[in-house]
């Protein structure tokens, strides 16, 4: 990523921007040019709608706020501001244990006799074997959860964004970023409640932001390496998302797709298969690719991925 191009550089979100001017200055980063966001655990907010995202999601924040370093002068405005007794529940997420994800984790966790055959290396360390060949420079991880792709991708990249919908899990992912080792806790029906911890070295080249993927604060073509990770399976349109993607990834540039086998909808992946087929030249696809996790009904599950590597032909106005 060149010198000259910053995080700020690069993020536009014209609606936020409008609907933070009614909003009190001090608390944004006003300092960063016209983009103006809140900056809550670390971590940027950016939605094409951030107050009512904050009405909707509070509890989500205050969580956050009540667990990692925020600075005090923004939770004094946060809870003035909103009410808590207007917030809804807090998203569920498929997985409450931290570290999930990143390298190391499957390592400290028994994994009953009966799953042994299946273990496999998971996704992510598949698609980073692949890509890291190329060394690329700017990379962008969409849905990226705890970051365990994110702090790969920090290995390679020159810096990485990471993008989460959840605001919780993008100010975990901010903490696991500086972090040397992230602890954890895991339930066996054998011998109980266990602790575990993956060491890792602390990167300074990411950054988590919370935003919607389907509105997402980029819009010039600087992006060398995308990557969705269990993530189309979720939205209503995932040809839109790799519409987008076609507009901020570079021609030449990477893109890997990670995505369960198990649609609800026939043919949602339709659309989205025909534009890869048009518009990228495929470098390594896999169809059932089979690995474990542990989820946060202490239950063991085993998904099967579709794998897609690819580059961009050329850059779509």
């Amino acid at each position: 990523m060149p010198q000259e191009l910053s995080l700020w550089d690069i993020l536009r979100s014209p609606s936020s921007y409008e609907e933070l001017e009614q909003l009190e200055p001090w608390l944004y980063a006003c300092s960063q040019g016209d983009n103006l966001f809140p900056i809550i655990c670390n971590t940027p907010l950016i939605q094409p709608d951030t107050d009512q995202y904050i009405r909707q999601y509070g509890e989500a924040i205050l969580k956050a706020m009540a667990l990692f370093e925020n600075h005090e002068e923004c939770s004094d405005w946060f809870k003035k501001r909103y009410s808590p007794l207007s917030f809804q529940d807090m998203p569920m997420v498929d997985t409450l244990i931290e570290g999930e994800g990143f390298p190391g984790f499957m390592d400290q966790i028994n994994l009953p006799s009966f799953l042994v055959p299946f273990q496999m290396d998971n996704t992510e360390d598949l698609v980073f074997d692949i890509v890291g060949k190329h060394h690329p420079g700017l990379g962008l991880d969409l849905g990226c959860g705890q970051g365990g792709m994110t702090y790969r991708m920090s290995r390679i990249c020159t810096r990485v964004i990471g993008v989460d919908n959840h605001f919780f899990l993008a100010a975990l992912a901010n903490k696991h970023m500086a972090a040397t080792e992230i602890g954890f806790q895991y339930y066996d029906p054998l011998t109980g409640t266990n602790t575990g911890s993956v060491s890792k070295k602390p990167v300074d080249n990411v950054q988590i932001i919370c935003a919607d993927v389907t509105a997402l604060p980029f819009s010039e073509p600087v992006f060398d390496w995308v990557h969705i990770g269990h993530l189309i399976d979720l939205i209503d349109h995932p040809e839109e998302l790799l519409t987008h993607i076609m507009k901020i990834l570079k021609p030449g540039g990477t893109l890997s797709v990670a995505t369960p086998m198990d649609f609800e909808q026939v043919g949602h992946l339709d659309e989205f298969v025909a534009i890869l087929n048009e518009d990228f030249t495929c470098t390594h696809c896999e169809e059932s690719m089979p690995w474990i996790r542990y989820n946060h009904k202490r239950r063991w599950v085993i998904h099967e991925d579709w794998i897609w590597i690819g580059k961009l032909r050329k850059q779509v106005k």
